[in-house]
């Protein structure tokens, strides 16, 4: 797996960049540590989404002029999906965007990539990098950080919500839920090191 991983960043390389580190994040992790507070909310909210979606809906059967009938449709539905993807949804989109996302550490930057609707790559320099953080489970799976991020994008970062929230930018960079991730941490951390060295 380690081959396909870096041939899938093959046509990203600079002229003498070189791949140090390739992984992917687990698919089998669904739930982050933010989800601690998110879950709660995201109940209650798709909760209230289901429950307006369903009064809306239960117009229709004494609905009798066409009016009647697309207010409770075009109100209910959306309703109805919003509360759906609170609930469960961002789950599914979760493990399916882990499924599109490739991570690589070169001797020059740290790369994202995501193969949704095309490729999506964030590069970042390792002398560019703002902040170097990490969480890692028990298990060794964790979350690297590369850079200081508001509180806002790092809470929704990694919970399924970020597909519509713009949080998806290099300043709010990380390798989510990684194999390793101390290593690659400390991989990182011995590169941004030498070159403080070497400035």
């Amino acid at each position: 797996m380690a081959a396909e991983v870096r041939d899938e960043f093959r046509p990203d390389l600079l002229e003498g960049e070189e791949i140090l580190w390739t992984g992917r994040p687990e698919p089998s992790v669904v739930l982050a540590g933010a989800d601690v507070a998110v879950i709660p909310v995201t109940i209650w909210l798709g909760s209230l989404a289901i429950y307006a979606g369903t009064s809306l809906l239960r117009r229709l059967p004494g609905a009798s002029a066409p009016s009647e009938i697309l207010v409770p449709l075009v109100g209910g539905i959306p309703f109805l999906l919003v509360g759906f993807y609170l609930a469960l949804g961002r789950f599914i989109y979760k493990v399916w965007r882990k499924k599109r996302t490739y991570y690589a550490v070169t001797n020059l930057r740290v790369l994202a990539l995501t193969k949704i609707r095309g490729r999506r790559l964030m590069a970042l320099y390792l002398e560019e990098i703002p902040a170097l953080n990490k969480s890692v489970r028990p298990d060794g799976i964790g979350t690297v950080f590369f850079a200081r991020s508001p509180f806002i994008a790092s809470w929704c970062g990694n919970t399924g919500m970020n597909c519509s929230t713009g949080f998806d930018r290099k300043d709010f960079m990380a390798f989510y839920d990684v194999r390793g991730a101390g290593s690659v941490y400390g991989l990182v951390d011995g590169l941004t090191g030498r070159l403080s060295a070497e400035g």
